[in-house]
């Protein structure tokens, strides 16, 4: 098969993948994607149950189909740059990701049951929050862990620089988007936040609720974690 025809096999088994785990009923009684744009609630409930028992309708992105992870993760960002937003204007990297995630959890469910717990899910999630701190270079305490990761996704994806500024709603923004994908799906950064406050007065020193820039500058590749050990 020609180099072109792969590519369009792939996006066409991406598709009828994404459209049938769409389908799926959630806990609302709702298929996921409604879920997803109308019931953030529901949604939340479906995917941690999802992540944490096996389903037996759940259609797999692998092994049913000839898909390979370098084809999944080349369709996916063939989707993402032609639709990054649903239907309903919310982010589909959140939504594709989480069923990714999913997707995930369900093979290995199989191969050795009990691994998707909730409590396995939750150590995941810690043990990225640890690493997301540790890569900011200081000594860790865990009652600033929460602040240290958003300041560590900060300077991954931006540069302080006095010339340049940043809508608030960018940076906030970019640094949910980067949580949600280290830490899980359900994470969020909301402009009222403790969180967010905390990190503009203590890393910026700013104030949170004044509306000016930040002066920094995106970067155009961000930092990535370092390596686990």
């Amino acid at each position: 098969m020609s180099s072109r025809g792969h590519v369009h096999d792939a996006d066409y088994q991406w598709m009828a993948w994404l459209k049938k785990c769409s389908k799926m009923e959630g806990t609302s009684g709702a298929c996921l994607y409604r879920e997803y744009n109308d019931d953030e609630q529901a949604w939340l409930a479906s995917t941690y149950k999802l992540r944490s028992e096996q389903a037996c309708r759940w259609s797999f992105c692998r092994g049913s189909s000839s898909m390979s992870s370098a084809d999944i993760a080349s369709a996916r960002h063939r989707y993402l740059d032609r639709y990054p937003l649903t239907a309903e204007e919310k982010c589909s990297a959140r939504y594709v990701d989480a069923l990714l995630e999913i997707d995930a959890c369900q093979i290995r469910v199989r191969q050795c049951p009990g691994s998707a717990c909730p409590g396995c899910t939750e150590k995941d999630r810690t043990i990225a929050s640890l690493r997301a701190a540790l890569s900011d270079g200081d000594i860790l305490q865990p009652e600033i862990v929460d602040n240290k990761v958003i300041r560590s996704i900060f300077h991954r994806h931006f540069i302080l620089d006095g010339t340049s500024g940043t809508s608030r709603t960018e940076v906030r923004e970019t640094i949910e988007q980067a949580m949600r994908q280290e830490l899980g799906p359900e994470v969020s950064l909301p402009s009222s936040s403790p969180l967010w406050s905390t990190f503009m007065r203590n890393t910026l020193g700013t104030s949170g609720t004044s509306g000016g820039p930040i002066r920094c500058l995106r970067r155009l590749h961000p930092l990535t974690l370092p390596a686990a050990d």
